[in-house]
């Protein structure tokens, strides 16, 4: 496991307390405890923890585990 990854699923954990087996199948659409608070409060977490800002386009578009991890990987930002 990637040290992005690591951080990624630790913030799935404490924020949407989201059991470890099922955080990569985790989504908006699906876990009540992602709710449109919770949202921005994961979008900052990861702001945080990672040292980058997200557009307002990305925010909307971060709806699961995947396509935040995703993005992460991809990021030239992430060191």
């Amino acid at each position: 496991m990637s040290v992005i990854e690591e951080k990624l699923k630790n913030i799935f954990k404490d924020l949407l307390k989201v059991d470890p087996e099922n955080i990569q199948t985790c989504s908006y659409f699906d876990n009540s405890n992602w709710d449109s608070m919770n949202h921005l409060s994961l979008i900052i977490e990861i702001e945080k923890v990672f040292n980058i800002k997200f557009t307002n386009n990305q925010i909307i578009d971060m709806t699961s585990y995947e396509e935040i991890l995703t993005f992460l990987k991809n990021s030239s930002d992430i060191k």
